[in-house]
């Protein structure tokens, strides 16, 4: 799970800048193809994700 995260926090650092708005396309994009990579949907990416946030930031 490790490097879904990592690749996570990679697509955050590159478009986490913008507005959600404005954000959002890539980012559902970039959920999905990380989610092909590991056998698994763009939304169960997004809720590992924010499962970790959640945890780091406890």
């Amino acid at each position: 799970m490790g490097d879904i995260i990592n690749e996570c926090k990679q697509l955050m650092n590159k478009y986490g800048h913008l507005s959600f708005v404005e954000s959002l396309p890539a980012l559902q994009n970039g959920w999905w193809s990380i989610g092909n990579k590991h056998d698994l949907t763009g939304p169960q990416v997004l809720n590992i994700y924010l499962a970790w946030r959640g945890e780091e930031n406890k």
